[in-house]
C-alpha cells in the first residue's frame, strides 16, 4: 500500500471529515528550496505563481511543525522519534 493510501485511510479511521491527501507534486520543489536553492532559482524551476509557492512552503513548514508535537503511541500507531526529529530537521532546513 503507498504512504498515500495509508494515510487517507488513517484520517478516515480517526473520523477526519475532510481527507487532506497527500500530493507530491511539488515534493522536488520543496526539497530545492530546503537545500538552499535561490527563491529566484526556485521560481525558475516551477511554472507555479510565486503567491501559490509561498503558500505552499508556509503549509509544509506547518505541518513539520505540528509533527514532533503528535502523541507516541506504542506498536506504530503514532509518531516515532525518528520521524519526529526528520520533521524538526526539515523544519531547520526551509526556514
Amino acid at each position: 500500500v503507498d504512504m498515500k493510501a495509508r494515510i487517507l485511510a488513517a484520517q478516515m479511521s480517526h473520523g477526519l471529515d475532510i481527507p487532506i491527501p497527500l500530493d507530491p507534486t511539488f515534493a522536488g520543489i520543496v526539497e530545492a528550496w530546503a537545500m538552499g536553492v535561490s527563491w529566484t532559482e526556485l521560481l525558475t524551476l516551477t511554472s507555479v505563481q510565486e503567491g501559490d509557492l509561498i503558500r505552499l512552503l508556509r503549509r509544509v513548514m506547518d505541518v513539520l511543525r505540528q509533527i514532533p508535537r503528535l502523541p507516541y503511541v506504542p506498536n506504530d500507531r503514532g509518531v516515532s522519534t525518528a520521524l519526529r526529529l526528520q520533521a524538526r530537521r526539515a523544519l531547520t532546513l526551509m526556514d
